[in-house]
């Protein structure tokens, strides 16, 4: 049961995280390059599953996973916003670094006592609530650019 529970999660969390890398070359290289890498992503995304799966479903896979493509795609955007290339990539740079602070508090035995008490579960979760409004704000500054 906890297979096949975790193995779509595990295949919808590599997705969602390889999108960030996606868009972040959609920002970086355009469009085109960005349709180039769909057919790699997917082979990506099997790859990390069936890593995951060989593995016995250890959460650590997921973590080195999501941390190399999110820090790449950190520099994507730390680059286009010092280049000024992309109005609002700091702001989704900001974003990023929540989301990598908040997988290093899920990691760790961190627990606060706000008006309920959080475990690191709990904390995770609300560092990445904060961290999804940023990298909004972030996107649609970039969005309202790109209109322009």
């Amino acid at each position: 049961m906890r297979i096949a529970l975790w193995t779509p999660l595990y295949l919808s969390l590599g997705i969602l995280v390889l999108l960030f890398i996606m868009g972040a070359v959609a920002d970086w290289r355009g469009k085109v390059a960005a349709k180039r890498l769909v057919p790699w992503g997917i082979g990506v995304s099997a790859a990390f599953l069936g890593l995951t799966a060989l593995l016995g479903g250890k959460f650590i896979v997921f973590i080195v996973y999501a941390a190399t493509i999110l820090l790449s795609t950190l520099a994507i955007y730390t680059f286009l916003a010092a280049t000024h290339r992309l109005k609002g990539a700091a702001v989704i740079a900001l974003a990023i670094i929540l989301n990598l602070a908040a997988a290093a508090v899920q990691t760790s035995n961190l627990s606060l006592h706000l008006l309920v008490p959080f475990d690191h579960n709990g904390l995770f979760h609300l560092v990445q609530i904060l961290s999804t409004a940023i990298l909004a704000l972030g996107l649609l500054l970039g969005m309202e650019s790109a209109q322009r």
